[in-house]
């Protein structure tokens, strides 16, 4: 199952120090589970997921000089914590970027999640940059959800 054309998901950006308390937090505002963490030494960040409500919250990994880990502290330097993108459900990403780029928003080449322990929650799972609105990235997203990870949106 694919979210198409709606919010997948939101992600916020923190420090490292504070994601454990910020989960926490959630946990109390929200009856939803959380996965995590997960950890992705590649890309220097770690990172909990809340499938069933959409939400995610990660942080770069203490010490990791990886460019993605460079750009999420460069980004905490600049703006401090909190929203970092919402992601958009797509049918097909390759698509999504065509259509944006034949529209003149310089959308980025897709890439894989391919993050090795979401294999029970998700089959593929694509993410492209689109760009920024109101200080937040706009993400589009073809996540293939397996059964049962998201049962409201089955019916």
């Amino acid at each position: 199952m694919k979210v198409v054309n709606r919010i997948d998901h939101v992600a916020w950006l923190c420090r490292p120090e504070n994601i454990e308390s910020y989960v926490e937090k959630l946990k109390q505002i929200l009856d939803a589970g959380w996965d995590g963490p997960f950890f992705r030494e590649t890309w220097g960040i770690c990172n909990y997921l809340s499938w069933s409500s959409g939400l995610e919250i990660l942080a770069p990994i203490p010490g990791s000089d990886t460019p993605q880990a460079r750009e999420l502290n460069e980004h905490l330097d600049r703006r401090g914590e909190g929203l970092l993108s919402v992601v958009l459900g797509v049918r097909d990403i390759k698509q999504a970027v065509i259509d944006a780029r034949s529209k003149g928003i310089d959308a980025d080449e897709p890439f894989s999640l391919g993050f090795p322990h979401w294999t029970k929650k998700v089959g593929q799972s694509w993410e492209a940059i689109a760009g920024n609105f109101m200080n937040t990235m706009i993400v589009y997203g073809q996540i293939e959800y397996k059964e049962g990870v998201i049962p409201e949106l089955e019916n």
